[in-house]
This record gives C-alpha cells, structure tokens and sequence, in this order.
C-alpha cells in the first residue's frame, strides 16, 4: 500500500536515513528501509506490541535482528532494527529447488534450526491450556464470510471442532505469519502479526504454506515455487514432536490437522476484491476451501492431501 499522507517519504534518524517501503494496514505501522537497517513507526501501542513480540521471543533463543534504537516521534513511536540481508529463505528456496519444485536439503536444514529455535522459545513463554482461548481475528474470520457467506456453515463448523480439540494444548506468543519469507539464514523477522495462541500454530503454518499456492499448470498466479519432500515432512514432525516431548507437552503430531484446517482458513482470508493483491490467488483459494474443509470435518487426513494433490492448495 502507498505512503500514508501523514509520513514522509524519508526519515533520518540514528545517524540513517530510511526510504518508505511498505505500510501494514493491519496496525498502521509504516516501514522504512535503509543501508543496513529497517525503521517502523505507527501507534505507539501497537508499535510495542509487536516490538515486545519479538524481543521477548529473541531473549529466549529466537534468532532475529537486533533493535538498535526505539522512542518517540512526534506523536508516533518507532524502533529501528538491524538488516537481515535481502535473501529471505523462501527466495532461496525458489532459486535452488529442483525442477519438480523440490526444496533443496540445504535451504531445508537452514530453516529447521530456525523452527527448533522458535518452537523452544516458545514453549519458554507456555499458559495454561485453560487460559483465556485465542481470539478469531488473527484468523481474519469476518473478512472470509463477509466476502463468502456461503462458506459459514463449513467455516463454523470448523472453528467450533479445532478449538474443541485444541482445548488442551498450551498457549505461547506466536509470530503469526511464520514461513520461509520471514526467514533469513540469521533469523526470523516480521512479528507484525504475533498473538497469542497454540504452541504449535507457527509450525504447522509454516509447514502448510507452500502448498497453499496452486502448481503453475493451474494458470493462477502467484504459483507454487517449492515444496517439502515426505523426508522434510518427517523430519520437520519429528524436531517438532522431540521439543514437545521433552517439555511433557502433547506432541505437534497429535493436532496437525487442526492446526492445518485453521492455516486454510486463515489463507482463504485475504480479500479478492479486483485489484487487490493476490486476488485471483485467493479466488483459488476459496474455490478450493469446501473441499479441504469437508476432508477435516469427516476426519480426513488435511495435510496429507495438501502434500499428495500437488495441483491444488
């Protein structure tokens, strides 16, 4: 989205100077890029939430960028924050897959020490599985049926069985969009849209995300440019699974599924109003819900269909 009418299109600060970039309507937080480092600035309360996100995740062991300054501006509040570089993992990702769009092993291996890391901070920061339950919004619930309200019954349906079954699981501060183009080989970036919710939420949104974009043969774009072979899968369960039991805590194995029909919803969200972002995406998208949404509330095996149909989500 274009440069609020409010914020300059350069801002110097600490000795920087930052271009505009990018403006997330979600929190009215703009970002700002510069030589060796980014700059965001909105409300200050929203601002420090997703600032306290990642540094609280970051003192645990998650790898991230270092905040080099925060403070007042104005009457907004921002914080600058060390460069990753520009190579996100998702990139890297794209480049080196194979032509069946194969993931390479060492991007993989890259991605899954930042997983492990994430996933054992979070269990740091565990509630009580009786906790207050997440809340709807970072599923984007109202902007799905108010575009497609003929999708409420298979959506309600679905929200009312995962939260069931989610009941037992502990809460943690997720990131909330965690996938390969928030990652980098030093860390993870982005915690705009953290919440707290289940332990497990970020990896299996993660580990869903590739397959949430149709194959290039589908005609829609953006398509599919990588996915995980059944030995990624399993490993990537398997680390998952090792770090829950160590800590006693039901395995991420144990609620895939669940967690798998809440990233579909959460990707069929965004809206498909012509000229959007991504509108004929997500005109796929929902084309498809129905069916994985039925596969989920008949039992059905979710992520083991998203990974063997590989020409639909």
């Amino acid at each position: 989205m274009g440069l609020p009418l409010h914020l300059p299109q350069r801002i110097a600060q600490g000795g920087r100077v930052f271009e505009f970039i990018a403006f997330r309507v979600r929190g009215q937080v703009a970002i700002y890029r510069g030589v060796d480092a980014y700059l965001r600035i909105g409300p200050e309360a929203e601002v420090r939430r997703q600032l306290a996100a990642q540094t609280k995740l970051q003192s645990l062991g998650t790898p991230a960028p270092q905040v080099l300054d925060q403070g007042r501006m104005s009457t907004f509040y921002y914080y600058i924050e060390s460069s990753l570089g520009n190579t996100s993992l998702g990139t890297e990702f794209e480049r080196t897959a194979s032509k069946g769009l194969t993931a390479s092993n060492a991007t993989f291996d890259t991605m899954l020490k930042l997983v492990g890391a994430l996933t054992n901070a979070q269990i740091q920061t565990l509630k009580p599985a009786n906790a207050r339950a997440p809340r709807l919004r970072p599923l984007k619930i109202d902007r799905l049926l108010g575009e497609a309200p003929w999708l409420r019954s298979a959506v309600n349906a679905t929200i009312r069985r995962a939260f069931a079954r989610l009941a037992a699981v502990p809460l943690c501060v997720c990131h909330g969009d965690f996938n390969p183009y928030n990652m980098f080989s030093d860390g993870v970036v982005d915690f705009e849209h953290s919440f707290n919710g289940w332990l497990g939420y970020d990896a299996v949104y993660n580990l869903v995300h590739s397959q949430l974009f149709p194959i290039s043969a589908v005609g829609v774009q953006p398509s599919r440019t990588y996915s995980f072979t059944t030995e990624q899968v399993d490993r990537y369960i398997q680390l998952a699974d090792s770090l829950c039991q160590a800590h006693h805590i039901m395995p991420l194995s144990d609620r895939l599924d669940d967690l798998a029909a809440l990233r579909c919803l959460k990707s069929a969200a965004n809206t498909v109003r012509t000229g959007a972002p991504f509108a004929s995406l997500q005109r796929w998208r929902r084309a498809e819900l129905p069916r994985l949404l039925d596969i989920y509330l008949n039992g059905g095996d979710v992520l083991a269909v998203l990974y063997r149909d590989r020409g639909i989500a």
